[in-house]
């Protein structure tokens, strides 16, 4: 493991912000138009998909609960448990509970926001994927090649 300077990586806290102010404007100046209205499949089908990125995201924290701090914490490459599957399960689990809210509020601010969403996290897995390489080097480049960043088999 190489020591890195800590000033490489910006705060995860940053990156919620762009979000959350990403949002606030979308939110302001896009039309919340319905795409659909709301019925029991619907209502049903959110809580299922809550309940699986909750479930990620639980796991994600018992396999490597440094993870979500920031990067530059993290002191060992993980691969087991979730991270056999992605490489970003708690980015994974965040969009899929992203999703599921425009399933329940089908409107188009909502899906706005959640392009959003995937396109900072997006760049934020991005960054934390050239730490990572600098930080572990081949190893993390091995695990990258067998393990998708995001999406199961996908991405």
């Amino acid at each position: 493991m190489k020591k890195l300077n800590k000033e490489m990586f910006v705060s995860p806290i940053l990156m919620w912000i762009i979000v959350f102010v990403g949002v606030i404007i979308i939110i302001s100046f896009v039309s919340n138009e319905v795409f659909y209205e709301k019925s029991i499949f619907s209502v049903v089908l959110f809580i299922l998909i809550i309940i699986y990125g909750l479930y990620i995201f639980i796991n994600s924290f018992i396999v490597h609960n440094k993870a979500p701090l920031s990067v530059d914490k993290i002191d060992k490459l993980v691969t087991k448990g979730v991270y056999r599957i992605v490489r970003h399960p708690f980015y994974f689990s965040e969009i899929t509970m992203g999703i599921s809210l425009f399933v329940l509020f089908p409107r188009i601010d909502v899906l706005f926001s959640i392009m959003w969403l995937i396109i900072v996290l997006g760049y934020w897995m991005s960054l934390e994927e050239r730490f990572l390489i600098k930080k572990f080097g081949s190893e993390y480049l091995e695990y990258k090649k067998k393990v998708p960043m995001v999406i199961p088999r996908v991405w």
